[in-house]
């Protein structure tokens, strides 16, 4: 009874569909709802329509199952194929269909039913391309409950990441993946255009022979084969996936994949943004932690459909308002910002904007803002991009198996999803707020983000080392070091309210400097020591003094 939603999402929109008649162009329309009176009643009994993993995740969270949950009203769907309108896509989230129709303008009359809160046009697709092949529905919903391994402790040097340690090193990985976390247990959906060729891809054994590949859909052509399509998710899936040591290893090898496939990239249409919804939601449904979406919308084929400025605001449009939805169910979105930093629209792109998605913008190997990457802020002035990792000239794996370079935040956003998935595996007890809060605070710019880098580089392990203090909920002195701005930044746990000490020592044993400063707040506090700035170059040690207890730092002043 647990999957009966899934069969439903799935198994329904390829058999609606064969309502058609002969390959035809039709035209796809959102309808909106106004209730779902007649499924109130299964409120009380979510795994009709969620998943095990579905229901924990809300549990975990103290996350209620709501209305949002539920599937569109049967009536409402039953007015439209009574009419020999085929349901393409539904989305329970938003209340929604998607129908096609032959005609390129509805009834008046659709528009004025009082069920139906609105109606908007989707764009063109043609009916031969929708491939209706139905499978058995054990194949996708095989292996979903969340597998458990003794983590194990292991070395590893640099060449053991092949050509893909830069990239990761940016990010301080490798002390994660030192302590086992590299994302067992945790369960990431990539959505994207499709991931050609990838069972049969060396890098991705690992992931086919542990039965790390949890399932697959095609929302587009509704079908389960995603490895005959496009080859973007496949070079995204890389980045997070790929284990060939002192060749090429990804962020989070060990996790387990949802590969979906929602957009088309033939075509550019509004269309995909109700199919994202779809793949998002069905995410949910089977329990995903995290999804990466290397995917953004903001001008399309038919120009009248195409988004504005103003509507950066995350709540404007149908794939924002979904992705917003997507994190209030404790889901970790992470969306990459788009590459029209050097275009005229320069700007992030559609679900970029979304509150509650982390969003992910590229940086060259110097650390620098890639030109093509896309810059904030959000409408509502919101910090946009969130982060920034290696998305210029990252190296990949292409669909015959060879490991090249490519350009994008397409890239950089799988690599901060890969890292945040290890940060859930190793902190268990942290929610998804608490996680993107970290991943910020660590970030190489977090005291004066801006519209290019946002809080900037993320450092992983740091951002570990602070979920790991809100853990304890003792005193600690977690991190000091020297950031950009040149000042001496400092990383504290305080159990509570307190006046710290920080004394500085030359390598004769000499005290040079004391510094006081008031932590004000319970909790993660990071600032920095101003006055620290005066210390004459050279190797010193520094002596912290909190309430509870003291810690002792070797650091280099340089400049």
């Amino acid at each position: 009874m647990r999957f009966l939603v899934l069969l439903f999402i799935i198994i329904s929109s390829a058999a609606l569909f064969a309502q058609t008649s002969a390959p035809n162009e039709l035209y796809a329309y959102w309808i909106t709802f106004k209730d779902k009176d007649s499924n109130l009643h299964m409120l009380h009994k979510p795994q009709l329509f969620l998943g095990n993993r579905a229901i924990s995740r809300r549990n975990k969270y103290d996350i209620a199952v709501d209305a949002t949950d539920l599937p569109v009203d049967q009536h409402h769907r039953k007015y439209f194929l009574d009419r020999d309108y085929a349901i393409y896509s539904m989305s329970r989230w938003l209340n929604a269909i998607t129908i096609l129709s032959k005609y390129k303008n509805l009834p008046d009359s659709i528009g004025k039913l009082p069920f139906i809160k609105e109606c908007i046009y989707l764009g063109k697709i043609n009916e031969a391309s929708i491939f209706r092949k139905e499978q058995d529905i054990k194949d996708l919903l095989s292996n979903l409950e969340m597998r458990t391994e003794s983590l194990r402790k292991k070395s590893i040097d640099t060449s053991y990441y092949g050509k893909a340690f830069l990239q990761n090193e940016i990010l301080n990985i490798s002390p994660l993946h030192q302590l086992g976390y590299k994302g067992k247990g945790i369960h990431i959906a990539v959505i994207d255009a499709g991931f050609k060729n990838i069972p049969a891809v060396s890098f991705f054994r690992h992931i086919m022979d542990s039965g790390q590949l949890l399932g697959s859909y095609d929302f587009v052509d509704k079908q389960f084969n995603v490895f005959d399509d496009d080859d973007h998710g496949g070079a995204v899936f890389s980045c997070m996936a790929a284990q060939k040591p002192y060749e090429y290893v990804g962020i989070s090898p060990h996790a387990s994949y949802w590969l979906l496939r929602s957009e088309n990239p033939t075509t550019e249409q509004l269309l995909e943004e109700a199919l994202w919804t779809e793949a998002a939601e069905f995410a949910d449904s089977v329990g995903v932690d995290v999804i990466n979406s290397s995917l953004g919308y903001y001008a399309f084929d038919e120009k009248q459909m195409n988004h504005k400025s103003k509507q950066l605001d995350g709540k404007s449009t149908i794939i924002s308002r979904a992705a917003s939805i997507a994190s209030s169910k404790g889901i970790l979105i992470i969306n990459s910002a788009g590459n029209e930093g050097d275009t005229k629209w320069k700007q992030i792109a559609f679900p970029a904007d979304a509150n509650g998605v982390l969003t992910v913008g590229s940086v060259d190997r110097n650390k620098n803002h890639s030109s093509f990457s896309s810059i904030g802020p959000s409408a509502d002035n919101r910090i946009k991009p969130d982060v920034v990792a290696m998305g210029q000239e990252a190296y990949l794996v292409s669909s015959s198996g060879n490991l090249y370079q490519g350009n994008g935040t397409s890239y950089a956003s799988p690599m901060v999803a890969a890292g945040a998935a290890c940060l859930l595996q190793a902190s268990k007890e942290s929610n998804p707020a608490s996680i993107i809060s970290a991943i910020r605070l660590s970030a190489h710019q977090y005291f004066r983000p801006d519209k290019l880098l946002g809080y900037g580089i993320p450092d992983f392990f740091l951002a570990y080392r602070m979920l790991l203090a809100q853990q304890i909920k003792a005193d600690d002195c977690i991190d000091m070091r020297w950031l950009d701005d040149k000042q001496l930044h400092l990383t504290i746990y305080a159990a509570q309210p307190q006046k710290i000490i920080i004394a500085f020592y030359d390598e004769v044993g000499n005290q040079i400097m004391t510094l006081t400063e008031k932590i004000k707040q319970t909790g993660i506090s990071r600032f920095s020591l101003r006055k620290a700035q005066q210390l004459p170059k050279g190797v010193y040690e520094a002596r912290i003094n909190l309430l509870n207890g003291g810690q002792r730092f070797r650091i280099s002043k340089t400049f």
